[in-house]
């Protein structure tokens, strides 16, 4: 019974569960207080249908909720979080800087070099962005065959070619809505340039084999590690598609101009990785800390992660030492004697070399523990001329 309006009346309850296969995930209730009767059969029977196409509804959100959680925990045990660590001046402002970014509308290019983080800055834009509840989708232009990335970027129609035997949605369809990040841009040939010109300046695109443009919202963020104005006066990089993609623009610091944050990275990637080690880091020496600080790191923070990685693969105890670095330290200042100044090519063809004898010729290992993929390694090895 109920009261309403000074009156008594019957509160007449129907309910019918939310099940998906084995599993109830509640029920669907209704309720009236109407002195026209209870809920007849028919009633029940529509409710039942409701909850019948409510449930899967419902357990695919729950799921998604699910995913999602997973997906972040799984990206950052690999290191692709959406922030920045450290807590030096040149890290404090990129972050303000990348703030500012994420709050406006235009499209984003982040350059510097390799290693320093480009793509978690880019997770960073799309996650503190109004985008940030739709897909973050990365495309690794280096990565994908020059012949290949028009069916991989637009999608196709069935029958579109040879093999053709269904629909495939492209890249860009799956990052409708939300944030496409470009990495490698600079990669991109002349005639792939052109094409992603015309999605930016038009927003809409066409599978191949389609009849009809798709209109497509979308923020690009791209990422290089070329001097990409160089390349536009080469002519080997769009001066149009530079101007779309350059609408906000920042620079990476390399790590060798905030190692004041190296303890602070260390640390966070000890705690990253802990679950992948033999047995549980605690800590590192003061030492090691120091030797670490010394190093030049061509590659960056990707090239310190895969250090703390290694060490704590070969640690013999729980506090990681400078023994558990096998890496020669390239020094800022020699300790016996006046400081060895090389450049920065010097730097990293010696790395690069030092790595590929590490892992015994084998390519493929030495790339991952570079951090960079197969196709870079390669042109690397090209341009130092290295055997």
């Amino acid at each position: 019974m109920v009261v309403l309006d000074g009156h008594k009346q019957r509160l007449f309850t129907m309910a019918a569960p939310l099940i998906v296969g084995d599993s109830c995930l509640g029920a669907l209730v209704v309720q009236t207080h109407t002195p026209k009767g209870v809920y007849d059969e028919e009633d029940l029977k529509l409710l039942v249908l409701l909850a019948g196409s409510a449930a899967p509804i419902l357990y695919i959100f729950e799921d998604k909720d699910e995913l999602e959680s997973d997906n972040m925990r799984l990206r950052a045990l690999a290191g692709e979080g959406d922030t920045l660590v450290g807590s030096s001046r040149t890290m404090g402002a990129l972050r303000k800087q990348l703030r500012y970014a994420a709050k406006t509308l235009l499209n984003v290019l982040l350059t510097g070099e390799t290693g320093t983080g480009k793509e978690v800055a880019a997770r960073m834009v799309h996650a503190l962005s109004l985008r940030h509840d739709r897909s973050f989708v990365v495309v690794n232009c280096a990565a994908i065959p020059r012949d290949l990335f028009e069916s991989e970027f637009f999608g196709y129609r069935k029958g579109a070619f040879t093999g053709a035997l269904q629909d495939k949605p492209g890249l860009l369809a799956g990052a409708h809505g939300g944030t496409l990040f470009l990495d490698e841009v600079g990669d991109l040939s002349l005639e792939n340039q052109a094409r992603i010109l015309r999605v930016v300046e038009q927003g809409t695109f066409r599978p191949i084999g389609g009849e009809e443009e798709i209109c497509l919202s979308l923020r690009i963020v791209a990422a290089t590690n070329k001097n990409l104005k160089a390349g536009v006066d080469a002519g080997i990089f769009r001066a149009d598609l530079y101007h779309r993609l350059a609408a906000y623009q920042m620079e990476m610091p390399p790590l060798r101009d905030h190692r004041e944050d190296i303890p602070t990275l260390v640390l966070h990637f000890i705690e990253q990785l802990q679950c992948q080690g033999k047995a549980p880091i605690n800590g590192v020496a003061p030492e090691a800390l120091e030797n670490l600080r010394r190093r030049a790191w061509p590659g960056n923070v990707r090239e310190l992660r895969n250090a703390v990685q290694r060490a704590m693969a070969l640690s013999r105890g729980p506090i990681l030492q400078s023994r558990d670095f096998p890496l020669q330290s390239l020094t800022v200042a020699g300790t016996g004697g006046p400081p060895v100044i090389l450049s920065l090519a010097e730097v990293e063809k010696y790395h690069i070399k030092t790595v590929i004898d590490a892992c015994g010729g084998n390519l493929k290992a030495a790339a991952e523990s570079l951090g960079i993929a197969r196709s870079t390694l390669y042109k690397k090895i090209s341009e130092y001329d290295i055997e």
